[in-house]
C-alpha cells in the first residue's frame, strides 16, 4: 500500500511538471504569435542622419537585427534622402543604406529578398530610416521635404605640384584636380605668390609659373573655379618649397605587420621612381613595448625594402626611441638635404624591461 501511494505521488509530481511545460510553451507560441498578428502596418524603428556620428551606423543595424527577430516574415525597408548639399565624395543616405543592408545580410544573416532600399528623394540633411513592414503590407510613405531642383553639388578641388625644385630658374607647375569629372566649369582663376609670374595657363587647370626674379623659396599658388554654387568652397592651394629639403612622405601607427608592408610597397615605389633620392626610416618604439624591438625591426623592414630591389646604400633606417605609441616615419631625401630631426617623446630612462604583450613577426596577415 505505501509502495502504491508513493508510485501515484510521483506520477502525479509528472503529470504536473509536464503540464507546468505545456503552459509554458504554450505561452511563448502564443507570445510570438501575437507579436506577429500585432503587425498589421509598416513601423517606424529609427532614423539615422548627418548629425549623428557615422560610426553608429552600425550599432543602429544591430539593434534593428535585434528587433527584427521579433518579425521574422516581415518586409525591411531602408528608405534613404539625399542632403540639400552634398560634397564630393558622397557619403549620404544612400551610402548608410547600402552600409546597413550589408550589415544585415552579413552578420544577421537576413536575405536580401527581405530588405528593400528606397530613393525617398531630398531633405536638408542626409538620412536613412529603419522600418519594419508586414509582408504583404503597404510599404511606408516618402517624405522629401526638398525638389531635386534645390539640390546642390559641390566638387572637390585638389592643386598638385611637383615634389622636387633644387632652385628657382627651373619654371614651376601646378595643376588642378576637380572631381568628380565631366563637371561643366566656368573657368579657372590662378594666383601666385608675389614675385612670382604666371607664364602660361592661366585659364586652364595647369599653370606654368617663373620664380627666377624672388628670393622667396615658398612658392603659393592658388585657384578659383568660376561657375560654382555659392554654397560651394570654390578655392583650393598649393606650396612648392624650391630648395633641398627632407619629404615626409608616410607617418603612420603600427598595429599590424600587413599594414607596415603595404605602406612599406608604397614607399618602395616612390624611391624606385626618385632613384637620385634616398630613404630614411626612423622607427619610434612604444614606451609599453620591449627595448628589444626597435633593433629587430629595423633589420627586418632594412631587408623587406631590400627585397623590392632598393639598394642598401641608398637606405637608412634607425631606432627613434620612444614615443606614446610605434610611430614609423618614412622620408625621401634629395641629394645635399639635411636630415630630419628625431624626435623621442618619452626618455629611455622611463622604459621598463619588459617582454611584450603582443610582437609582430615577419609572415603574419
Amino acid at each position: 500500500m505505501e509502495v502504491d501511494r508513493k508510485r501515484k505521488s510521483q506520477m502525479l509530481k509528472l503529470d504536473l511538471i509536464k503540464l507546468v511545460l505545456a503552459i509554458f510553451v504554450f505561452a511563448i507560441i502564443s507570445s510570438n504569435a501575437a507579436s506577429q498578428t500585432r503587425l498589421t502596418k509598416a513601423l517606424k524603428f529609427d532614423e539615422y542622419n548627418t548629425a549623428e556620428a557615422e560610426d553608429s551606423i552600425f550599432e543602429r543595424a544591430n539593434r534593428f537585427a535585434i528587433q527584427l527577430k521579433k518579425f521574422p516574415t516581415a518586409k525591411i525597408y531602408l528608405i534613404y534622402y539625399k542632403s540639400r548639399k552634398s560634397d564630393y565624395p558622397v557619403k549620404d543616405g544612400e551610402y548608410w543604406a547600402e552600409e546597413t543592408a550589408y550589415e544585415l545580410n552579413l552578420k544577421h544573416k537576413i536575405p536580401t529578398e527581405r530588405i528593400v532600399k528606397v530613393n525617398g528623394g531630398f531633405r536638408e540633411l542626409s538620412s536613412v530610416e529603419f522600418w519594419i513592414v508586414p509582408k504583404n503590407g503597404t510599404p511606408p510613405t516618402l517624405t522629401p521635404t526638398l525638389n531635386s531642383i534645390d539640390s546642390v553639388s559641390c566638387p572637390r578641388i585638389v592643386v598638385y605640384a611637383r615634389d622636387y625644385y633644387f632652385d628657382n630658374t627651373e619654371p614651376l607647375q601646378f595643376f588642378a584636380n576637380i572631381q568628380p569629372q565631366g563637371q561643366k566649369l566656368g573657368g579657372y582663376e590662378w594666383e601666385v605668390s608675389a614675385g612670382a609670374t604666371i607664364i602660361q595657363g592661366q585659364g586652364t587647370h595647369q599653370i606654368t609659373v617663373d620664380a627666377s626674379k624672388t628670393e622667396d623659396r615658398r612658392i603659393v599658388a592658388s585657384v578659383r573655379l568660376k561657375g560654382l554654387p555659392l554654397e560651394c568652397d570654390d578655392k583650393a592651394a598649393n606650396v612648392i618649397e624650391i630648395g633641398r629639403y627632407p619629404k615626409l612622405i608616410e607617418r603612420f601607427q603600427l598595429s599590424n605587420i600587413s599594414l607596415f608592408k603595404a605602406i612599406a610597397d608604397s614607399y618602395a615605389a616612390v624611391l624606385s621612381s626618385h632613384p637620385e633620392f634616398n630613404g630614411y626610416i626612423i622607427i619610434y618604439e612604444t614606451r609599453k613595448g620591449s627595448r628589444r624591438f626597435a633593433p629587430k625591426f629595423v633589420e627586418a623592414s632594412k631587408q623587406y625594402l631590400i627585397d623590392r630591389g632598393i639598394r642598401a646604400d641608398r637606405l637608412t633606417i634607425i631606432d627613434g626611441g620612444y614615443r606614446e605609441e610605434t610611430i614609423i616615419e618614412m622620408w625621401l631625401i634629395p641629394p645635399g638635404a639635411s636630415l630630419p630631426q628625431i624626435r623621442p617623446t618619452v626618455d629611455r630612462e622611463f622604459i621598463k624591461k619588459r617582454t611584450p604583450k603582443r610582437t609582430f613577426l615577419w609572415g603574419e596577415d
